[in-house]
């Protein structure tokens, strides 16, 4: 399991910034489907990490690991 954390700096708008859980073979499409869609060329315009996930837990259905994403 994934933690993708993306920081991107629009021209005009706040930084925004995204954090989402994903299954480990998902992750490497989710960063570069972020990357095609919010890389302008210019410097300084985000970054993108992905950390490694010990465990999760859906708090509601108390699932856990891959399920609970």
């Amino acid at each position: 399991m994934k933690l993708i954390i993306a920081i991107i700096k629009p021209y005009t708008l706040k930084e925004v910034r995204h954090a989402l859980g994903a299954t480990a073979d998902l992750a490497s499409r989710i960063v570069q489907t972020i990357r095609d869609a919010a890389n302008t060329g210019a410097l300084g315009r985000g970054k993108i990490f992905t950390l490694g996930i010990g465990d999760a837990l859906r708090m509601r259905t108390g699932k856990t690991a891959e399920t609970a994403l």
